[in-house]
C-alpha cells in the first residue's frame, strides 16, 4: 500500500505542473531522495510503477482485490499441506 500512496502522491504532483515538461525529472529526484532516506526499491523504473499501479487504479479498489488474492493463496497451501 505504500508504494500505491507515493504512486498517487507523484501522479497528483506530476498532473498538477504537467507531466510532459519535469515528469522524468521528478521522478529521477524523488528516486534518489527516497533511496538517500529509506535504502534500496526506490529506484527509477520502481517509480515508473508505482506511478502505473496508481494510475490505473486510482482508488483503493485494488486492497480488496489482494486480499482476495492471498486469502485464496492461503487457502490452497492450508490444503497443499493438509
Amino acid at each position: 500500500m505504500t508504494y500505491w500512496k507515493i504512486g498517487k502522491y507523484i501522479a497528483g504532483e506530476l498532473d498538477a505542473i504537467g507531466e510532459e515538461k519535469y515528469g522524468s525529472k521528478i521522478v529521477s529526484t524523488v528516486s534518489r531522495l527516497l533511496t538517500e532516506r529509506f535504502g534500496t526499491g526506490y529506484q527509477r523504473a520502481n517509480i515508473f510503477r508505482m506511478l502505473k499501479v496508481a494510475r490505473e487504479f486510482p482508488d483503493k479498489a485494488w486492497q480488496s482485490r489482494s486480499r482476495e488474492i492471498s486469502m485464496s493463496m492461503s487457502c490452497q497451501r492450508k490444503t497443499a499441506i493438509s
